[in-house]
């Protein structure tokens, strides 16, 4: 991937899930971001219509019973822009200290 590539403004689809991470405190909970798709790629002088494409996108998503705040469980699916593919993707788990 070249330099330029780099530098544009992907508008990607991200699942938000809440996980447990340690019972430390009495038990701390982290978000993991798994990266679902990269649904538009706009070149870096239009990142302001990036960021209005996810707005339009974040609105039209179907909303749910449950969110990842849910004792249910669940995950919420969420839009954003970004320069690198996967940028917010969770790569690690934290680790308490």
């Amino acid at each position: 991937m070249s330099e330029l590539m780099k530098t544009e403004n992907l508008v990607s689809l991200y699942e938000i899930e809440r996980c447990y991470g340690g019972a430390e405190e009495g038990g701390w909970w982290y978000d993991l971001w798994t990266l679902i798709e990269v649904v538009a790629e706009l070149p870096l002088k239009h990142r302001e219509a990036a960021h209005d494409l996810a707005g339009i996108l974040n609105a039209a998503e179907p909303a749910t019973e449950w969110n990842r705040f849910s004792v249910n469980g669940g995950a919420e699916r969420k839009y954003i822009v970004e320069c690198e593919r996967g940028e917010y993707e969770t790569t690690e788990t934290p680790h308490y200290e």
